[in-house]
């Protein structure tokens, strides 16, 4: 919680246990019961040869999984989606622009519309190496529009577990050196 100085936060003892403590004891109880529907566990990365990263590239270009909607076809971040918000940035998004001048005046942040990660920067949210781009494109981002493309939180994914490493390799391929 963040409050500004000498204002007063009603905090309780109770509040913080039922509010904060308790939801988060029950999701990792969740975990324990079923890990199989809440754990990534990658199969071993295979090779990053030119085959794979070929293979990662149509993948990434493929109807299923939809990379260059918002990636574009060469990871730039230029693709054609470009109304990209976050769950924050949502509710003050109107059906018009004169909505969203409008819904303005009840927030004290303007709206800020998202840019999807070019790709030939090396830089990637979550972590650089090659598992921690896999379990993002697998579980996807959570509050942004980054979707889910493998088959983890008990669904069948649009993208094997083999297939996402051949992505992975594709998208590592793309930054500069």
């Amino acid at each position: 919680l963040v409050v500004d100085e000498d204002e007063y936060l009603p905090l309780n003892i109770d509040w913080v246990i039922k509010d904060g403590l308790l939801p988060a004891a029950e999701s990792w109880e969740r975990v324990e019961q079923d890990p199989g529907r809440y754990l990534i566990d990658p199969p071993t990365e295979p090779p990053m040869d030119a085959a794979s990263i070929e293979l990662g590239r149509k993948l990434y270009a493929g109807k299923d999984a939809q990379c260059v909607k918002c990636h574009g076809p060469e990871g730039r971040g230029d693709g054609e989606e470009k109304e990209l918000y976050d769950d924050w940035n949502k509710p003050k998004k109107g059906v018009t622009p004169e909505q969203t001048e409008q819904l303005a005046k009840f927030f004290t942040l303007p709206i800020q519309r998202l840019r999807a990660r070019d790709f030939r920067e090396g830089i990637f949210r979550g972590g650089n190496r090659p598992v921690d781009l896999y379990y993002r494109v697998d579980a996807g981002i959570h509050g942004t529009p980054m979707p889910a493309a493998g088959p983890s939180g008990g669904t069948q994914g649009v993208l094997k577990p083999e297939e996402i490493w051949h992505v992975v390799h594709y998208i590592r391929s793309l930054a500069k050196h």
